[in-house]
């Protein structure tokens, strides 16, 4: 009886899903001429995100699609002492695989460059390092139809009016773009890009724009901000001692304040900045605060009068007095889901506002630093979120503070996700277990590199405390397990529990909106 033949749209789909396991996408190529057809799209979509140690060698596939011209001016640079290679410009591909391209990252492909130009060379060299980089990004401007997802510093990319002209205009699927200006622009090539982005680009769902100068005149980002139709996330970066450029951004950002739904600030000094205008973002549902600092309890006071209600409050590594963190807590916590507290002491007054403020919060992000008061973890417990997420970032001495730890997690706990240092030392990890009794703990999360020892101690976990574990996720899930490590995975899993990657639990920012 022979087999009922897949609808070509589930094909579809199981190879969709597969996107990321780019190994096996590379297998699904010799099937037949359809799933090749349909697998080629998904594997150049976002090749420079390959992390594999041969990675490099998508620079030599780029070659394949240059242009007469392109291979001529890299052949005059390259086809001597000390690269000596051989390029074939009657040599056709078999796909045009630029034209694929949906996620382009200008840093990760000088990252891959250079490591290409490192292994064709005895020797590393500079020589022309500039001009072959200009070589690379003209022939991806004038090829590539598809981006979706555009990282770029553009004193480094753009160099051709003609082409910007060009590249601009097929710039219409954009959903993301990061701008990063990292030195000094005066670049009447740049400003033309900016113009084009305004007048193409008017779908883009997030934008990112990363200052390290100030040169750029504010009309061109605003005209961005307000021409877009639906931009639903924007980060700002490296912000600092500006008093009126960061102000006039978030007051354009009104513009877009009924789509609007996330915020991001990175690396922002907060002295000059007014919320006067932040407060009518009425949709915004994610905020997030990395490495900030800067500003007076006085200029948050008007959060207050916030139109929105936030669903996700992230705070990593702030600098701000511990007054402020208070303050935000107690204005934005009610609606709260979610509340990351990274790199920041929690202190009793910290753990008592949530308790008082964050009433509807689910998941719970917090740094367990080795001077910590023990006495909030007796606070901890009377907390009703499902999710907790714990970061360990210190060398540590004091046992007594994972077994307490372990013996306050809150009742209603379902989820724990554990991010370790690599020098963690194991033994505080296996005495937390061996003291938690939570038999409502459904899923485990950890990011240590896996070994023998640790999955002994998950076992051990499972057999005396808890039968009722259905998910593990760890890091390097496709690693070369030895013997021992298969056979105490292999008890693990007839435990009914599933294991699955670490990133697929543990998700720094939940904000997703991209397709």
């Amino acid at each position: 009886m022979s087999l009922t033949r897949l609808p070509n749209d589930c094909i579809y789909d199981i190879l969709k899903y597969l996107k990321n396991d780019r190994t096996t996408l590379f297998k699904c190529l010799f099937v037949n001429r359809f799933w090749c057809k349909e697998t080629f799209p998904l594997l150049y979509a976002n090749p420079f995100d390959n992390y594999g140690k041969n990675r490099y060698l998508i620079i030599w596939t780029l070659i394949l699609c240059f242009d007469e011209t392109e291979i001529l001016q890299l052949k005059n640079l390259l086809c001597a002492e000390p690269y000596n290679i051989n390029i074939n410009p009657e040599y056709k591909p078999l796909f045009e695989y630029t034209k694929y391209l949906e996620n382009v990252n200008s840093v990760k492909i000088i990252d891959l460059i250079v490591t290409w130009i490192g292994k064709i060379t005895k020797e590393y060299y500079y020589k022309n390092f500039n001009i072959i980089i200009t070589i690379f990004y003209n022939s991806i401007i004038r090829q590539c139809t598809n981006i979706k997802y555009l990282i770029i510093t553009p004193s480094y990319f753009l160099n051709d009016g003609e082409n910007i002209k060009t590249f601009t205009s097929n710039l219409s699927k954009l959903k993301l773009l990061r701008l990063n200006f990292n030195d000094e622009v005066n670049n009447d090539n740049i400003f033309e890009f900016l113009r084009g982005i305004s007048k193409y680009c008017l779908n883009i769902l997030k934008l990112e724009i990363s200052f390290l100068n100030f040169s750029i005149p504010l009309d061109y980002f605003c005209s961005i901000i307000q021409n877009q139709n639906n931009l639903k996330a924007f980060k700002i970066l490296n912000y600092d001692n500006n008093e009126s450029l960061l102000n006039d951004i978030l007051s354009f950002l009104e513009f877009q304040k009924h789509s609007l739904e996330s915020m991001e600030f990175e690396n922002v000094d907060f002295d000059f900045i007014s919320f006067k205008n932040f407060i009518n973002l009425s949709n915004l549902k994610y905020l997030n605060f990395h490495n900030c600092k800067g500003g007076s309890l006085d200029q948050f006071e008007i959060l207050k009068f916030s139109s929105f209600k936030l669903k996700e409050l992230i705070f990593n590594e702030p600098t701000w007095n511990i007054d402020i963190l208070l303050f935000i807590i107690k204005y934005l916590g009610s609606s709260l889901q979610k509340l990351s507290l990274t790199k920041i002491l929690i202190t009793i007054p910290l753990i008592e506002n949530i308790l008082i403020y964050c009433s509807n919060l689910i998941t719970l992000e917090i740094t367990i630093h080795s001077n910590v008061d023990l006495l909030i973890f007796s606070y901890l417990k009377n907390l009703k979120i499902r999710k907790l997420y714990l970061h360990f970032f210190e060398e540590f001495n004091n046992i007594d503070l994972f077994i307490n730890l372990s013996n306050n997690l809150p009742i209603n706990i379902k989820e724990l996700s554990f991010y370790f240092v690599s020098s963690f030392n194991l033994l505080y990890f296996k005495e937390f277990l061996e003291n938690c009794h939570n038999n409502n703990l459904k899923i485990i999360n950890s990011n240590y590199l896996i070994n023998l020892e640790f999955l002994k101690i998950i076992l051990d976990y499972i057999e005396k405390n808890n039968n009722n574990l259905m998910i593990l996720g760890i890091l390097e899930l496709e690693k070369n397990w030895n013997d021992d490590e298969m056979i105490s995975l292999d008890k693990i899993k007839s435990n009914g529990v599933k294991i699955v990657d670490f990133n697929r639990i543990y998700k720094e920012f939940s904000y997703d909106f991209i397709i």
